[in-house]
């Protein structure tokens, strides 16, 4: 098993144990699930009908246009706060459904 410096942040950590496995999978999305919870609070996650982490990419549906239409423009204020909750690794881009 590798050794990790004291201080090493966890986020990462996690992602290589969990990448590539089903369950590690279901785990990540999980995560981003509520990572979205956690940054963008619980009003938007209440129009948020499904949330998918596939291949490193976000598939957000939501059931309002104009909540979709403002989540657009701030994309990558929402990427980076997603990248800080779950490592850098973990989400490279958002995709508004």
């Amino acid at each position: 098993m590798r050794k990790f410096e004291e201080g090493s942040h966890i986020a990462p950590i996690i992602y290589q144990w969990l990448k590539g496995s089903r369950p590690g999978q279901i785990i990540m999305s999980e995560m981003a699930r509520r990572a979205w919870t956690s940054c963008l609070g619980p009003m938007v996650d209440a129009r948020t009908s499904r949330l998918e982490l596939k291949n490193k990419i976000l598939y957000v549906e939501l059931n309002s246009t104009i909540l979709r239409q403002e989540l657009l423009g701030m994309k990558n204020s929402i990427l980076e706060a997603l990248i800080e909750k779950l490592g850098k690794n973990a989400v490279v881009d958002i995709v508004f459904l």
